[in-house]
């Protein structure tokens, strides 16, 4: 066969390859390129701009390592140093195997069909011992080695053929393999986190087999979209360790959470490189520090929960330009500063901020967010609290803060306000009665104040879908329900702590 005849052949098949298996075109181009450049000691660019011409054969497989896994073939390690002489004192000679454009080593678990012609393939002139394989189903690109030119063509054509063959098969077996990227990101999550005594979390994440198929791992085709860490099931143990910056590397991931346990350290700073991330979810562990200054980079994020933790400094103004953010729960840290004013959260839905150390005043736009849950309770907030409209929040939780002023009759929309423990003063507004007896309000607790009188008839019945706490304030109740336990048992508050006492 003349050389333009089989070189012909040699672009045909690679198209019939490009179209029937469906390997990725540029690890094709570069491994041609590459066999041209060795064999001709010719310089020429692959499309990234690199040289291959006399490029070291160990850095050049490192660096298309990954580009032939997205071949949908996984990488194992089959090369060993008895099949090639891949050292740095040699790195374009071949220890025996000069005829070959480049090698396959496949391996399976079961009986593989083509595993005859592979190994024939992969067998050394001379010598009757194949390559390593490794346990497991996987190929690994072996490499490419300098074709010789003085081989005659039928022999090199063969061994072509058989490569085709071999490849084609375990491409079609090790459809839509997961993304190295990814495998490898979920490598190092997994080695930075393990199971609490009593969980068996990650007894499924064996990296011989598919990690599509561990527990708490999501697939779209080759790329992980949700990652759900820990058994979910209730009383579970949970895990402990760190979270390795690694996961990062799931560009694709849209859903993040890890179940209560002892997972300690700072959230990684390249939380943000999630730019599909609609759901982050990491409560009750023991994470610490401050909140990633880079978190409002994840646009798409909806809902941000990172409750019972022991997160610390303020919250980064980034969050507040979230425009799809829906619910934010970080109650139960040691947050501090004072409270951004969110101006463009219009789709917040449920605000939990509850159980820090926030100081300053309330920020008047809060009140405006069309949410149906807003939990402020147990900080150090001061200050008055005067919506500019009607809070059309059905439950308004204010409550162990040292908020004073007047009561705002703009909460009488509310069904559910907890006012208590705070410092507010004068008298209840009347529309907040009204809807009480009207039934409109649920819950009204003002306990533990030092208000100085309520407009209420004595013989009003309040409904008993309704409940109302008046106790410990500068007046003796007209009328109340039954108040918690939490408020005690005096009816009025010390006439010595009250500028003005209505008796």
């Amino acid at each position: 066969m003349s050389n333009n005849a089989q070189n012909e052949s040699v672009r045909f098949s690679v198209t019939d390859l490009r179209r029937c298996v469906g390997c990725d075109r540029r690890w094709i181009e570069k491994s041609l390129r590459f066999r041209e450049a060795v064999g001709g000691e010719r310089r020429r660019r692959d499309g990234d701009g690199e040289l291959l011409g006399r490029m070291d054969r160990n850095n050049w497989l490192r660096k298309n390592q990954e580009l032939a896994y997205s071949c949908h073939c996984h990488i194992t390690k089959c090369i060993s140093r008895d099949y090639f002489n891949l050292t740095p004192s040699s790195p374009r000679q071949p220890k025996a195997h000069g005829r070959h454009a480049f090698s396959l080593c496949v391996s399976s678990s079961q009986a593989n069909p083509l595993s005859p012609a592979c190994d024939a393939l992969s067998k050394s002139p001379g010598s009757d011992t194949p390559p390593n394989r490794s346990r497991g189903f996987g190929v690994s690109f072996a490499g490419l080695v300098m074709a010789e030119e003085k081989k005659r063509s039928d022999s090199r054509m063969r061994s072509f053929v058989l490569i085709l063959l071999c490849l084609a098969h375990c491409c079609c077996l090790s459809d839509a393999i997961l993304d190295p990227i990814d495998f490898l990101a979920l490598q190092s999550i997994r080695k930075s986190l393990e199971d609490l005594p009593g969980s068996n979390f990650f007894a499924s994440w064996d990296f011989t087999g598919d990690p599509c198929n561990f527990a708490g791992v999501l697939c779209d085709s080759d790329r992980v979209v949700a990652l759900n860490l820990g058994d979910p099931r209730a009383g579970s143990p949970g895990l402990v360790g760190r979270i390795n910056p690694a996961i990062g590397k799931l560009s694709a991931l849209t859903e993040f959470t890890i179940v209560p346990g002892r997972v300690f350290g700072a959230l990684p700073q390249t939380l943000f490189q999630l730019k599909n991330l609609r759901f982050l979810a990491i409560s009750r562990n023991f994470i610490s520090g401050t909140l990633p200054a880079n978190l409002g980079e994840i646009r798409s994020l909806r809902t941000l929960d990172l409750s019972f933790n022991q997160l610390t400094g303020e919250i980064p103004r980034s969050i507040g330009t979230i425009t799809e953010l829906s619910n934010v729960i970080l109650c139960h840290n040691r947050l501090t500063g004072t409270v951004p004013m969110f101006p463009r959260l219009n789709q917040l839905n449920y605000l939990d901020l509850s159980l820090n150390q926030f100081t300053g005043t309330i920020p008047t736009r809060i009140f405006s967010f069309p949410i149906v849950n807003l939990q402020l309770q147990r900080n150090l907030f001061t200050g008055p609290v005067l919506p500019a409209s009607q809070v059309a929040i059905p439950t308004v939780d204010l409550s162990y803060n040292r908020l004073s002023g007047p009561i705002s009759p703009m909460f009488s929309t509310v069904q559910n306000l907890y006012l208590n423990n705070n410092h507010f003063t004068g008298e209840v507004p009347n529309s907040l009665v009204d809807r009480l007896l009207a039934a409109n309000i649920q819950t009204l607790y003002l306990q533990h104040n030092f208000l100085t009188g309520i407009e209420i008839n004595p013989t009003a019945e309040i409904p008993l879908s309704s409940s109302l706490c008046l106790q410990y304030n500068c007046m003796v109740p007209p009328i109340q329900t039954l108040c918690p336990e939490k408020a005690g048992n005096q009816k009025t508050r010390p006439t010595e702590q009250c500028g003005e006492w209505r008796g």
